[in-house]
């Protein structure tokens, strides 16, 4: 069976609290290093009242899942599910979504709380659950067969069949996109290096691209070093920023950096990452521009942060071509090529 992309990345159910809670600023010495930083704080003892409160399928693999259904993509996931009440939710949510399972049942669902706060920001408690304990899949079993193989953060065993997967696929013609996160960034490029050599496209932000070459720099100097690695194509996401999207000569050679609109309302952070690269993949493979993909990624995001969840609302694809056309004629964006 052909698809135009199958995600391999992470499920969860999702739980979104959003009740009283203090900011307190720290700085101090923590396991001999310097920490400056803000923390969520909950009186001891106490018991608070829920404000709101959500249960969604999360996981960086379903959101990017989201992204290319509702955008009419013949979409398929491969990762594995827990056999167990929340499993069976999200192979329910799969299927109302249109989105084909290849990956492996068994074990506990992962499970993340996501606690919000009056800031606008959010801090998880995540667990990982049978997300870690992905095991061989037989490519001839799952069909292996699309345009893209989109990987978002696996850890341990899943981690390596992953690599495995993404080598398969380049042999295949197959193009890649992997997303890591700060855990893996940590560990160097060298305990990347299988999976930088079999990508396309690299997504990070601007703490894991400094993670991942070991030093500091602004996006497009981070960027071009880790294109340096394999990737043909390194976007680098900055918060309110925005983000650059750095091509290598096989990709036209470009960079662009995108800024998100000022009148945005920002609901909840969860899940902007993951919404603006399924955008931006979802542009490229639509055959737009690397600029109008980019433009297409922070779109996508935008509709996420102003929403609670990590999904946002269904967004058409004839809803998005609308909206980019609306960029040309009365830009709320700005635009620049580096």
């Amino acid at each position: 069976m052909d698809f135009d992309i199958i995600v391999i990345g992470s499920a969860s159910m999702d739980v979104f609290v959003k009740t009283e809670a203090r900011i307190v600023h720290i700085q101090g010495i923590s396991h001999g290093q310097w920490v400056d930083e803000q923390l969520l704080a909950y009186p001891l003892g106490s018991k608070l009242l829920i404000e709101q409160l959500a249960l969604a399928p999360g996981g960086a693999g379903t959101n990017v899942c989201a992204t290319f259904a509702r955008l009419g993509f013949k979409t398929a996931f491969i990762g594995k599910i827990g056999a167990d009440v929340h499993g069976r939710m999200l192979l329910d949510w799969l299927d109302d979504n249109a989105i084909t399972f290849l990956g492996e049942r068994g074990g506990q669902t992962g499970y993340s709380l996501i606690l919000a706060s009056q800031a606008s920001d959010r801090t998880i408690l995540s667990f990982k659950g049978c997300n870690n304990e992905l095991g061989s899949i037989d490519p001839d079993a799952t069909g292996l067969q699309a345009r893209w193989l989109y990987g978002t953060s696996m850890l341990e065993r899943s981690f390596q069949t992953q690599e495995r997967l993404f080598v398969l696929a380049r042999r295949q013609g197959i193009r890649t996109v992997y997303n890591p996160n700060p855990y893996l960034c940590c560990k160097g490029v060298a305990h990347l290096r299988t999976m930088l050599r079999h990508t396309d496209v690299l997504m990070l932000n601007t703490e894991e691209a400094g993670l991942l070459v070991g030093g500091g720099g602004e996006p497009p100097e981070l960027a071009a070093r880790l294109a340096d690695q394999g990737p043909g194509i390194v976007t680098v996401s900055d918060g309110a920023r925005g983000v650059t999207v750095y091509a290598g000569d096989d990709w036209g050679g470009e960079c662009w950096h995108v800024e998100p609109a000022a009148d945005l309302k920002l609901v909840d952070t969860t899940g902007a990452g993951d919404a603006f690269g399924s955008g931006f993949i979802a542009g490229l493979h639509l055959g737009k521009t690397l600029r109008e993909a980019a433009l297409m990624g922070v779109l996508n995001a935008e509709d996420v942060i102003q929403a609670y969840g990590p999904k946002g609302e269904p967004v058409s694809r004839e809803s998005m071509e609308a909206r980019l056309l609306a960029e040309q004629d009365a830009p709320r964006h700005e635009v620049i090529r580096l």
